[in-house]
């Protein structure tokens, strides 16, 4: 009797159980990787159009107004912990490219809060770049499951790529990277 029949004998709803989960996994695995190395080169849906009021007052941002920009929308709320751990994150990438001119990053509150509340978490989390309010509704046409949720949306306003939980540094360059070589090249 080999050691794995005696368990099959003895326990079989739980010999079942775990091939069933073993199935799974790598099941799950591979489907992961396949739509992984899918997302860049097949064609993604339109953006979702927006239009959305800067935390910081003055005019509303638009995807028509940032159209022929590589726009990165970063969407948060003030009782998500990892969004504050991302912004260490965005500022130095907004740093970095604030004045490139073909990208633009902005921070998007999915807060249904007041706007004194988001403008604490933006002063103290020390945040940099500009935010918009009001993006709950985006964040639903996007999609979003889980927050912090960062989307890219090419220059002709269709989305790129897509993030879910902190986002490291390297990451996002190469989003960048990918993004501006697909547009030099077409």
């Amino acid at each position: 009797m080999t050691r794995w029949g005696g368990f099959a004998r003895a326990y079989p709803v739980r010999g079942w159980m775990f091939l069933t989960c073993l199935a799974t996994m790598v099941f799950c695995g591979c489907w992961a990787d396949e739509t992984k190395q899918a997302d860049f080169q097949i064609d993604l849906p339109a953006a979702p159009d927006f239009i959305l009021p800067r935390l910081e007052g003055g005019d509303v941002v638009s995807l028509d107004s940032l159209a022929g920009k590589i726009v990165i929308l970063d969407l948060w709320a003030t009782w998500c912990p990892p969004c504050g751990l991302q912004v260490p994150v965005l500022n130095a990438f907004y740093q970095a490219h604030r004045d490139d001119g073909d990208v633009v990053l902005y921070g998007v509150s999915v807060d249904q809060t007041g706007v004194d509340e988001i403008r604490d978490w933006v002063t103290e989390h020390a945040v940099a770049y500009p935010n918009l309010v009001g993006g709950d509704p985006l964040s639903r046409e996007l999609g979003a499951v889980g927050f912090p949720a960062l989307f890219v949306i090419g220059p002709n306003g269709f989305l790129r790529e897509r993030h879910e939980g902190v986002i490291e540094r390297e990451t996002l360059e190469g989003f960048l990277a990918r993004l501006r070589s697909a547009d030099a090249a077409g």
